[in-house]
């Protein structure tokens, strides 16, 4: 298979980390997993997800966290209507709600979504992918994407499925591991962000500058960080969703 990013054949190997083998793209530099998860494989990972249990007791903590970032982003735009793709057991529509947005939240785990639902019925929550939840021609002012690309195994079709959702002028806040920081190990498959099969692909600032542009969106602002961690606030600038 071709790189994700761009297609290239092309490759550098890194090695094998849980069974997985790990590669680096020669042209744009992005690492991989070759070859991806199977669809049953990322079904059976998503399923029943080990961290939606355990998150729960960490609700307070988790919608004050999140109210500090989307109070940020609702002084970028006027419009209330918010979307977390990605959104786990719901922290990050709870907080979006108490700020006064109106709040949705969508998951391809159908535990978290139920776990959600019980936990925050105010909210509206639906256990579909981000492609397919295109279908429903609603879009967004503010969409929240917090470690969600590096679990991915289609990640042109998210990104194409992101700017259909965004309104025009819309904010995307998006957060993913950063393989290009100074604090990544030389031995990359020490890195405590490889974690295959969980994780299937490792971004750079570079690379989702390029890739947002790819898909109609400019980049605001990378939040400067100590841990090697993308945080970035990006705006729909394309005219249409094609």
């Amino acid at each position: 298979m071709g790189c994700t990013i761009c297609s290239s054949e092309k490759y550098f190997e890194v090695g094998t980390k849980n069974r997985c083998r790990i590669v680096q793209c020669a042209s744009c530099g992005f690492y991989y997993l070759d070859p991806l998860p199977t669809v049953e494989k990322v079904d059976e990972i998503y399923g029943e997800y080990w961290a939606n249990h355990k998150n729960i007791g960490n609700a307070k903590r988790k919608i004050g966290r999140f109210k500090r970032k989307i109070w940020r982003l609702t002084k970028l735009t006027s419009g209330r209507e918010f979307l977390d793709i990605g959104c786990n057991i719901g922290f990050a529509v709870e907080a979006a709600r108490r700020l006064g947005c109106s709040a949705t939240g969508i998951d391809l785990s159908s535990e978290a979504i139920a776990i959600a639902t019980d936990l925050f019925p105010a909210n509206r929550f639906f256990n579909v992918s981000s492609q397919d939840f295109v279908s429903t021609g609603k879009s967004f002012d503010i969409i929240v994407c917090s470690e969600v690309i590096e679990h991915l195994t289609e990640v042109h079709s998210f990104m194409h499925s992101i700017g259909c959702l965004l309104k025009q002028g819309g904010f995307l806040y998006l957060t993913t591991p950063d393989a290009g920081h100074f604090r990544v190990p030389n031995d990359f498959l020490s890195w405590d962000a490889v974690i295959p099969p969980e994780h299937t692909g490792f971004f750079t600032k570079k690379i989702i500058k390029q890739l947002f542009a790819e898909h109609g969106l400019r980049v605001v602002y990378f939040q400067p960080m100590l841990k090697p961690n993308i945080r970035v606030v990006a705006r729909r600038v394309s005219t249409a969703c094609n």
